[in-house]
């Protein structure tokens, strides 16, 4: 590895190209107080999203969703925030009597 400057030890190593110089983990009382409040406003946002597409997807009968249920069960799972809101926006079928 070619390394811009030499590591003259493991303690202050902050070169990216070995293991020495991994950042440490940020600790929740070191954010600061605007990072924690967005969080405290999207971490309920994104469970409310997630109940809502799992409550359409066991309520609403096999025709209304557009391809399988499973398959939107993962996606809305394991997809973040946006599974839930694809599902929401594009994954149910409109009523044709509309």
């Amino acid at each position: 590895m070619n390394c811009r400057k030499k590591c003259a030890s493991s303690e202050s190593c902050h070169c990216t190209c070995c293991s020495r110089g991994r950042a440490e983990k940020t600790k929740w009382s070191d954010l600061p107080h605007k990072q924690k409040n967005l969080i405290y406003a999207l971490v309920p946002l994104d469970l409310g999203l997630k109940a809502a597409a799992w409550h359409f997807l066991y309520h609403l009968p096999k025709e209304r969703i557009r391809g399988p249920k499973a398959l939107w069960t993962l996606i809305t799972t394991l997809v973040g925030t946006f599974g839930p809101l694809a599902f929401l926006l594009g994954g149910i079928k409109k009523d044709s009597a509309e």
